[in-house]
């Protein structure tokens, strides 16, 4: 019912069926038809007895000519209902709008003064603990060799036992 009040229901309803209902073609003598989807492939090719008493050659050459016709009906209907999409006025106004923004320049960013930038601030250094006489940790100047950990000689030991395996059942 919308359909009558707005066009453009109506053009997109005869899209959709256009895109989802087989189209037909039937042969002039009565003798078989073909019913084809949207994207070409057959969905039904109904035959009646005269057809059933014809030579193959004559029954295959009859049946792809009517796949042809039936595809051709199809795209004619699916083009005939994107054809009236394009012709809506609504639609081709919000077209030329999309297409006159992407026409446009980018507008011009505006230049940050020095004290509005937000330069990252620096990263904490992490606290080192060291242990005093009594053995209590206490906050030590980070040096470079306290901030990485080496291998140590258990490390060591584990990696090679897993290196040396010969199996991976092992």
């Amino acid at each position: 019912m919308t359909g009558a009040l707005d066009p453009l229901d109506a053009n997109t309803g005869r899209l959709q069926s256009g895109l989802t209902r087989p189209a037909a073609a039937n042969s002039d003598g009565g003798i078989a038809s073909v019913q084809v989807n949207a994207d070409g492939s057959i969905a039904a090719i109904h035959l009646t007895d005269t057809a059933r008493r014809l030579d193959p050659d004559s029954l295959v050459a009859a049946i792809t000519r009517l796949h042809g016709e039936a595809l051709a009906e199809s795209r004619r209907s699916i083009n005939a209902a994107i054809a009236a999409l394009d012709n809506d006025p609504r639609l081709r106004a919000q077209r030329e709008r999309y297409v006159d923004a992407l026409d446009q320049p980018l507008p011009p960013q505006p230049l940050l003064s020095p004290s509005q930038t937000h330069a990252p601030s620096p990263r904490p250094q992490a606290q080192h603990f060291a242990p005093d006489q009594a053995g209590w940790p206490t906050a030590a100047a980070p040096t470079a060799a306290s901030s990485r950990r080496g291998p140590t000689q258990e490390d060591d030991d584990a990696d090679d036992e897993y290196f040396r395996r010969q199996s991976w059942l092992e």
